[in-house]
């Protein structure tokens, strides 16, 4: 298991995106969101690993519960 905590930048998500490509078919990416993370900036993440699927690397997208 490799976590990180960063601000996803381009440049991260490509670091991520190798280091899962790394591991192959059957590995699984998380990424969690911040909880005022509104659909179109989910999809938007979403989009950039996008290119993962074809890898056959399973990428999920979900925003982290509102601590309030």
């Amino acid at each position: 298991m490799l976590e990180r905590v960063t601000w996803l930048t381009p440049y991260e998500a490509e670091t991520i995106g190798e280091d899962a490509r790394r591991g192959g078919p059957g590995t699984h990416v998380e990424v969690i969101v911040p909880p005022t993370t509104g659909p179109a900036g989910v999809e938007a993440v979403r989009l950039l690993f996008a290119w993962l699927d074809a890898k056959g690397i399973e990428v999920a997208v979900r925003v982290a519960p509102d601590e309030d």
